[in-house]
């Protein structure tokens, strides 16, 4: 099957999506023309409403600048993976009303950090902090982190979550 992202135009950079200014709000907004111009584009694997649930909820959380990039980055080795990831953890994971956004990220934040992942800890703190995540309440979980996980793992959070707060 042809990636969606195979294509010679980008279906999802600022044109396509209407996000000249990136506000996510806009962004999600123009889904449906996204949508159109995917119609009879195969996906790798996976259902496109769910990945296009996935791109609004992934751009919302992380900034359309972060995902746009990560998605033009995708080359025919990482591509299945990227729009995989997008439709599963963004579309199905994070897709539904039963948990709040702010709460999903707190507990991706004490995931991450029991897991000792601090790439993926630090985007996920600036989501967090997008999604309504105060600096006490990222204090807090890493307080949970170093209880649960050692305090080394809290050490490489806090380290991290300083310089994601000073950039804030």
């Amino acid at each position: 099957m042809t990636s969606i992202w195979g294509t010679s135009q980008r279906l999802c950079d600022k044109s396509a999506t209407g996000d000249a200014d990136n506000d996510p709000v806009k962004t999600v907004t123009n889904l449906s023309s996204l949508k159109e111009k995917l119609k009879g584009k195969a996906m790798s694997a996976f259902d496109e409403d769910l990945f296009l649930k996935g791109l609004e909820q992934r751009k919302a959380t992380l900034g359309a600048e972060y995902v746009e990039k990560n998605l033009e980055a995708a080359d025919d080795f990482t591509r299945p993976f990227q729009e995989a990831m997008t439709a599963w953890c963004w579309g199905f994971g994070w897709g539904d009303d039963v948990i709040d956004a702010k709460t999903r990220s707190m507990m991706n934040l004490s995931m991450l950090g029991a897991l000792g992942k601090m790439t993926e800890w630090e985007t996920h703190c600036r989501g967090a902090m997008t999604n309504g995540v105060s600096s006490d309440e990222i204090r807090a979980i890493i307080h949970v982190i170093g209880i649960y996980c050692g305090v080394p793992q809290a050490i490489e959070c806090f380290r991290v979550a300083r310089k994601v707060i000073d950039d804030a």
